[in-house]
């Protein structure tokens, strides 16, 4: 399922592991690639992201070494002796985890049911249905095994549905068409008809995308403008090509100027895998005759877009167009060599 979510508003702390270790078994099991250890220890969506790396990195090893224990392996795909901090590809090994046998511990519920109540408290979460289904499971089986019978477990009035939210995911866990009345950035209302093919959620928006028939083409839709929803109707098939990293969105995409036609270089040296983790499946790649690699990409903020490939300065990767992006990437190198001469 091409889903993926992050804290709100009121979101634990980064030391939450409970909230931390689910967020990274769901990342992982969603990926279509195993996911570098850059991306995971930088992500603040996950639970990490601060600013001490290696702070960062000992959470991760005993995230693993914790869902380990119950179960769950994620292992580093790269070759045995390859640097976790420069090189590992994470993924969950699909042939070595499994669920225990063992019942889970009374305390291990309580972390459970609390990630699950946090995860619920999203709001416009397109999992809510499922979620609210398996913390209501698990509320029972900690009352059963412990023996009480709480108002808050058993009497408890049932959350309110969102009525969209509910609607959308019914439309994309059936794959039927979802006519919807969708008003946009401008304020401009229009109906239109989406086959969604994935959801995601990214800086605490949702966000679904689609076939959209108003357009012909694969579109991004946020949730919380769509105004009102019909009963899906009309079966459909997600191509298999789709890859909703493809639709997510960069750093350099939010700003209100035009979007420009950014290239970017990659050294003959970088690996199909190397360049998917930095373009995230967005654009299009060219092989130049020199073995180089050339990423075309649309930047509404050039700077943004410059302080992005910078944080990937170590993959050699340079911008050669347009020249207001070079000149920014030139100074932002020049501030970083000065500031670490000081």
């Amino acid at each position: 399922m091409a889903a993926r979510t992050s804290s709100p508003t009121t979101s634990p702390t980064a030391d939450d592991a409970g909230w931390r270790r689910l967020n990274l078994v769901f990342m992982l099991n969603t990926s279509t690639r195993p996911l570098t250890t850059e991306e995971i220890v930088t992500d603040s969506d996950l639970g990490y992201g601060s600013d001490n790396l290696d702070s960062e990195m000992r959470k991760f090893r005993r995230d693993r070494k914790a869902l380990a224990s119950c179960g769950i392996i994620i292992r580093n795909m790269q070759p045995e002796g390859s640097s976790e901090t420069e090189t590992g590809l994470w993924a969950i090994d699909r042939t070595s985890t499994f669920a225990a046998t063992d019942e889970l511990s009374l305390d291990e519920l309580d972390l459970v049911i609390d990630a699950l109540t946090k995860h619920l408290a999203i709001p416009q979460n397109p999992l809510s249905t499922p979620l609210a289904s398996a913390l209501k499971k698990a509320q029972i089986v900690r009352a059963v095994r412990s023996g009480e019978r709480t108002t808050s477990i058993f009497d408890a009035p049932d959350r309110t549905p969102n009525p969209i939210v509910e609607a959308v995911w019914q439309a994309y866990t059936t794959k039927r068409a979802l006519k919807v009345s969708y008003c946009d950035a401008k304020g401009t209302e229009s109906q239109r008809t989406i086959q969604i093919y994935g959801l995601f959620m990214q800086n605490g928006t949702t966000y679904l995308t689609g076939l959209d028939d108003a357009s012909g083409q694969i579109r991004t839709f946020r949730i919380d403008r769509i105004k009102r929803a019909w009963r899906p109707q009309g079966r459909y098939v997600v191509p298999e090509s789709f890859d909703v990293r493809a639709y997510r969105f960069l750093p350099f995409d939010f700003s209100d100027e035009a979007p420009v036609d950014a290239m970017v270089q990659f050294p003959a040296t970088s690996t199909e895998a190397e360049r998917a983790t930095i373009t995230c499946g967005r654009g299009t790649i060219t092989h130049e005759a020199d073995d180089t690699w050339t990423w075309h990409i649309e930047a509404r903020s050039l700077d943004a877009m410059a302080r992005y490939l910078l944080g990937h300065a170590r993959d050699n990767i340079v911008p050669i167009a347009p020249d207001a992006l070079v000149d920014t990437w030139n100074t932002l190198c020049n501030k970083a060599v000065c500031a670490h001469e000081n």
